[in-house]
């Protein structure tokens, strides 16, 4: 018989187990058993060659030296103690660390923000304190000259070549040329917003692709939905694409449906884990055991499931809450199951479609440039998302952390779009039964 201490040791060993599962056991399960299936041996990913690069361009810090002499002079006009400390340049915006004197507050610098605006000849210029890890504020201008981030370029970065997770997402570069990247299995979902033509379909066709190029269809497979009919249009009409569950869905019921299956996928996959002994612990005589290999039914094996939803106003409208529900569902049940939602948005539809239940649930967001402080709220939780210029430039606040980080997130365009595409059809697609049968449905 154990004493307290060792049982309740043993206990906490148990419960270390089940959480170890509940963040890292899909990732593993889908990872080692569904790379090895005899029809996926011949499966080739598209050759990096497919995706231009970008000619480097040097740059003279003389515009950026020039503005940080004009804040200055500003500051000692006015007499505020404050001075430009440092500055950092980034694709499309550069940031200027200003170093505050003794009793002076950010709010004495905003109060003189007319000033500012006219003293760099533009208004689309965000200021915020502190600088996370720094005793400054910062001043973000846009560049004169901004650089393309190109897709290729951020694929053949050293972040993204060591890290070989399919699911990983490159979301672009930072004002100190780093590449930041996400991985859907840890958000596990993600929300973005933004207006037309703000580059916000650009990154959703270069999240595509990089799957597409990383990933083989026993490791992922997506649900396309795009109510807009434009966004994700490269992918009208594929009706054999190995990662497509479906071909590109555009109308709403058909929508609901699919996402109906979604739920019930789901709930198949937790009924697949229970009864997988790799998911099970019990506690016998001091120890952790795994159960019998004997199970009442067969457990299947899945890959990561992505779900992505472009719209989701279009799709409340042409159907009502029964896809409204779905998408809840997903929300909170999908993460266990290795299914990752994706929800596209355009204000001012934002703060009407995505449920509270939903939001709470897609912790990580990227904002593009949003209409106003409003619909930065919605999208964020608080305002900053009306500063982004567009063309790629966005805010992301990852999982976990309170402060965004401002990003040039990557770019391809339409011919290496189809290139991928004209590759990855061509290779072989192993099957999905439940979802074969449901395909026959639509």
């Amino acid at each position: 018989m154990m004493d307290e201490p060792a049982a309740a040791s043993v206990k906490k060993t148990a419960l270390l187990h089940i959480l170890k599962y509940r963040s890292q056991g899909a990732m593993t399960l889908s990872r080692t058993a569904y790379d090895e299936p005899q029809s996926q041996r011949a499966y080739r990913l598209p050759s990096i060659d497919l995706l231009a690069q970008e000619k480097p361009q040097r740059h003279a810090p003389k515009p950026e030296e020039d503005i940080a002499a004009k804040l200055d002079t500003m500051f000692r006009q006015l007499e505020v103690d404050a001075h430009v400390s440092a500055f950092h340049r980034g694709p499309a915006v550069t940031r200027y660390e200003v170093t505050i004197g003794p009793g002076v507050t950010i709010n004495d610098i905003w109060d003189h923000r007319s000033t500012i605006f006219y003293t760099v000849a533009t208004t689309k210029l965000r200021l915020f304190s502190p600088i996370p890890g720094k005793s400054a504020l910062s001043i973000e201008i846009p560049n004169a000259d901004p650089e393309l981030v190109r897709l290729g370029d951020v694929l053949r970065s050293g972040e993204m070549a060591s890290d070989v997770s399919p699911t990983l997402i490159p979301l672009g570069v930072d004002f100190e040329e780093r590449i930041v990247t996400t991985d859907l299995m840890a958000l596990p979902h993600l929300l973005i917003g933004g207006m037309k033509d703000t580059g916000k379909s650009s990154f959703i066709n270069a999240m595509l692709a990089t799957i597409l190029m990383r990933a083989t269809p026993n490791q992922v497979r997506i649900l396309l939905i795009d109510t807009t009919r434009i966004e994700l249009s490269a992918y009208a009409g594929i009706h054999r694409l190995p990662h497509l569950l479906t071909p590109l869905i555009t109308d709403p019921q058909k929508a609901a449906q699919a996402l109906e299956w979604v739920t019930k996928e789901i709930d198949a996959r937790y009924e697949d884990r229970c009864q997988s002994k790799r998911f099970r612990t019990r506690i016998l005589d001091g120890q952790v055991q795994a159960p019998s290999d004997t199970t009442p039914r067969k457990v299947s094996i899945h890959p990561t499931l992505i779900v992505i939803v472009n719209d989701p106003a279009g799709l409340l409208l042409g159907t009502g809450n029964g896809a409204d529900d779905a998408v809840r569902r997903i929300a909170q049940l999908g993460a266990v199951s290795d299914v990752h939602l994706v929800l596209s948005t355009i204000p001012p539809y934002s703060s009407n479609v995505i449920s509270a239940v939903a939001k709470a649930n897609c912790p990580a967001r990227l904002s593009f440039a949003m209409h106003s402080g409003f619909d930065s709220r919605t999208n964020l939780d608080y305002c900053g998302a009306e500063s982004p210029i567009g063309k790629g430039d966005a805010l992301f606040t990852p999982t976990r952390l309170t402060f965004p980080v401002r990003i040039q997130t990557p770019w391809i365009d339409e011919t290496e779009i189809r290139k991928v595409i004209t590759h990855v059809r061509k290779q072989p697609r192993p099957p999905y039964p439940t979802a074969d049968a449901f395909l026959k449905t639509l």
